[in-house]
């Protein structure tokens, strides 16, 4: 029942009461019947319905918040879009560096077979300077180098390379002309492989205390070499027997005995054709040094 149906019925007992249709005792019995009566609940909503008016109230409260996000922000991107372009730095490009030729440093048989190549003949210092770097000794006239285990003079004249020499050894071996010369490099091995080549006696007699004499191999300078002559000496040592016995031969030819003094001294000097017994000892002579000259060979 509704509240105002309660009323007019207490309004009603109210009136029985005062006309003496009831007694108080009536009147309040009924009066706390009307006010204290238990009312009829009203019918209960299905549970799956409160769940299912829940679950639409939540995706209409996230829908409206994700349309309020998006328009907000569309706004701010839209009022600070070019402050931010304009603020932006430029993206830093990465240029690659430029690719550059490896030139890689020349090895040690590589610097050797430079140092030791005819084609030094004719350099200026400075240059050589620069190929092979600060020489062991230095001087106006010559430059002393130690490559690849060999020790090389270069003698200089009018600011020109003209005559270099090494000593041949066991960390010393050089390819001259086609033929690997080292210690062991006997005459006779260069000159089955090139033949033309002259056994020359630097002094028979008379030498004095200037050197030592020696035996030498030499290839003389030629338009087909360039100019440049090649000379293997053996020492004084090897070539002692060998000089012996040319001083002997020549003085023969000339008429002179072991002890007579040589009145032509050029015949003692530089001499060439050697006889046969002398040529013999002469191949097995080895290869102390190696000269490469321009032009002719000093003193001979």
């Amino acid at each position: 029942m509704s509240d105002d149906t309660d009323l007019d019925r207490l309004e009603r007992l109210n009136r029985l009461r005062e006309t003496g249709a009831l007694t108080a005792e009536e009147f309040d019995a009924k009066k706390r019947e009307i006010l204290f009566a238990v009312k009829e609940p009203p019918a209960a909503v299905p549970r799956w319905l409160t769940w299912a008016f829940g679950i639409v109230a939540l995706a209409a409260l996230v829908g409206a918040a994700a349309l309020w996000s998006r328009s907000s922000g569309t706004a701010a991107s839209s009022s600070q879009g070019s402050a931010l372009v304009a603020a932006a730095p430029a993206p830093e490009i990465e240029l690659e560096p430029a690719q550059t030729a490896e030139v890689s440093a020349p090895s040690a048989a590589e610097l050797l077979a430079f140092a030791t190549s005819e084609s030094i003949i004719g350099m200026t210092p400075a240059f050589l300077e620069q190929k092979l770097g600060i020489p062991k000794e230095k001087r106006p006239t010559s430059l002393v180098y130690d490559v690849g285990g060999c020790t090389i003079t270069y003698w200089s004249e009018d600011d020109e390379v003209t005559t270099f020499f090494f000593d041949v050894a066991r960390s010393c071996r050089v390819n001259v002309r086609g033929t690997r010369v080292g210690p062991d490099t006997t005459f006779g091995d260069i000159l089955r492989r090139s033949d033309w080549g002259a056994l020359t006696a630097t002094c028979l007699a008379n030498c004095g205390n200037a050197a030592d004499p020696t035996i030498d191999l030499r290839y003389r300078a030629t338009r087909l070499n360039n100019d440049i002559g090649i000379s293997f000496s053996s020492d004084y040592d090897q070539s002692s027997d060998a000089l012996s016995l040319w001083e002997k031969a020549v003085r023969q030819q000339r008429g002179l005995d072991e002890y007579a003094p040589t009145d032509d001294s050029d015949a003692f000097n530089c001499a060439i054709d050697p006889p046969e017994n002398v040529e013999r000892l002469a191949t097995r002579l080895k290869v102390e040094t190696v000269w490469v000259v321009q032009g002719e060979f000093g003193g001979c």
